[in-house]
């Protein structure tokens, strides 16, 4: 179990974490670009740069290591945002909010930020989006019960697959081929992209919603989180669990598998924030 492989983030074993704060509101997503050769991804923004949701419905910039803040984007959803996403080449912003709309913001030179498009097909609030790796594409879930995949060159919806549960959670699957998501149904709803036909169920939990995914950088494991506590990594293809992590104290609010694979990120409404070393 990879329960024993975990590490708790402390101010006094990571030193000086920077806080950024605003009153009387609360970031609900984040969106973090690296550059991995410690270079710019292009002229626009420096990196690395987080990107924060916010409940007021603001989306703010700010450079992770010293919190000094970049932009700020004002009434980018009218009842706040619930999720984000920044292009691999940060020039765009694709966020969700909690009134169902999805919107695409374009960043320029000069430091403006613009609103491209709106897409206003969900029917309630956006849960999860998650960008295609070649940024042609955008998934997302929402608590109407669909699972909507974008074109984010023509601004229009690719695939739609409804059901009778509201979806908390998505992600990209064998190389983006597929889509994987779940949610009040407890289970693992795996669909192929391009027709958005459902080709597996799998049940994560007996009595609990299914509240994030994430995927290895490979496609050969998907990580679930769930409210029952318990993160659960399980084979893509195999569909079986393999390692199952127990050390949250409250459910699982978020996941994510760094880039080189060798580690894995969850967060939890405990609190904690807990890197797990990933099986290689």
């Amino acid at each position: 179990m990879i329960r024993d492989k975990s590490r708790m983030i402390r101010d006094k074993v990571c030193g000086s974490i920077n806080r950024v704060q605003s009153s009387g509101t609360r970031f609900v997503a984040v969106s973090t670009e690296y550059n991995h050769q410690g270079q710019e991804t292009n002229n626009l923004l420096p990196t690395p740069v987080c990107v924060p949701g916010w409940s007021d419905g603001k989306i703010r910039a700010f450079t992770p290591l010293t919190g000094t803040s970049m932009f700020t984007i004002h009434n980018a959803h009218p009842l706040g945002v619930m999720v984000l996403q920044m292009t691999a080449d940060c020039r765009r912003i694709v966020s969700g909010g909690k009134e169902g709309d999805v919107r695409i913001w374009s960043l320029h030179p000069n430091g403006t930020q613009n609103l491209d498009f709106i897409l206003k097909e969900h029917k309630g609030a956006i849960t999860d989006l998650k960008i295609h790796p070649n940024d042609r594409a955008c998934l997302t879930t929402s608590v109407d019960g669909t699972c909507i995949i974008w074109d984010l060159g023509t601004y229009t919806r690719s695939q739609v697959v409804f059901t009778s549960n509201p979806l908390l959670c998505g992600c990209w699957g064998l190389e983006g081929l597929q889509v994987v998501a779940a949610g009040a149904s407890r289970q693992l709803l795996y669909m192929e992209a391009y027709n958005g036909v459902v080709v597996r169920e799998l049940e994560v939990s007996r009595c609990s919603p299914v509240t994030c995914l994430a995927t290895s950088p490979d496609c050969c494991f998907l990580v679930t989180g769930s409210e029952d506590k318990l993160l659960k990594v399980w084979r893509y293809k195999e569909g079986e669990v393999v390692y199952l992590g127990v050390e949250h104290s409250a459910a699982v609010s978020g996941v994510a598998v760094a880039p080189d694979g060798r580690h894995l990120v969850s967060v939890g409404l405990d609190g904690a924030v807990l890197i797990w070393d990933f099986p290689q």
